[in-house]
This record gives C-alpha cells, structure tokens and sequence, in this order.
C-alpha cells in the first residue's frame, strides 16, 4: 500500500506539472502510471506463490490485477491524448466499480487469512472508482 501512495502522489505531482506545461511533465506522468498498472498486474499474480490459498482468491486476484491495471492505463492514455484511451477507461469504468461490489461481497464470506486479502481489495478498488468518477466529472465541465 505505500507503493501505491507514492506512485499516487507521483501522478498528482505529474498532474501539475501537465497542468503548468512544465518540462519532463509527459515523461513523469508515463514513468508514474506506467509503473502503478505494472504493478496491479504483477500483483494479481504474486498469489500463484502462496499454495495454501483457495482456487476463487487466486482467480479474483488475477481478475483484479487486470482491472485494476486498466485504470491508470486509461488515465496515461487519456492525458497523453493517446489512441485507445476510451476503451480502457471504459473497462475501467465498467470494471472497478464491479470488482468493488464484489470484493464487498466476497469478503462477508471469506476466513481471516482471506478477510485482509479483500479488505486491501476494498481499499483499492474503492480509490481507483473514485479516481474514475472525478476524471469523468472534469472531463464532462
């Protein structure tokens, strides 16, 4: 979680740069957002090495590591004004809030080794929905 702040705080800092037309701000914002989706997706696989997890938990970790990475994939592409961006903002769009609802869902039902596993899913989920909504009301006025 304190590599995602970090990052999140680096994308706020880029975001300003962007804003202010300030040098190396393209170059900041790629390295911050790139690295936050690399993440996601590595992290939805790291559950490969702990055996004693249910089948369900490693396939919403993947799922979620999937989704979750298309969120700052479609915030990278849209403030590059790179093509592609409208599809993955709208798997985002469609997707984090579905995952949240599911996370919540899943983590009513789940043991204690899993029920820290969903509430960090909450957490995230939950951040990156309203990252979503907050791009969409700028974009919108």
């Amino acid at each position: 979680m304190r590599t995602e702040l970090g990052l999140a705080i680096g994308f706020i800092i880029a975001s300003f740069f962007k804003w202010m037309h300030w040098p190396f701000a393209g170059i900041l914002t790629v390295s911050v957002l790139s690295a936050l989706s690399v993440m996601y997706i590595l992290g939805g696989f790291l559950f490969f090495k702990n055996n004693n997890e249910n089948k369900r938990t490693k396939i919403f970790s993947i799922i979620s590591g999937l989704v979750l990475s298309a969120v700052p994939l479609g915030l990278l592409f849209k403030f590059q004004h790179w093509p592609g961006a409208s599809v993955l903002l709208l798997i985002a769009i469609i997707g984090a809030p579905v995952l949240l609802c599911s996370s919540i869902l899943m983590r009513r039902n789940a043991v204690d080794s899993a029920s820290n596993f969903y509430k960090k899913m909450v957490i995230r989920c939950s951040a990156l929905t309203l990252a979503l909504c907050l791009l969409a009301l700028i974009h919108m006025g």
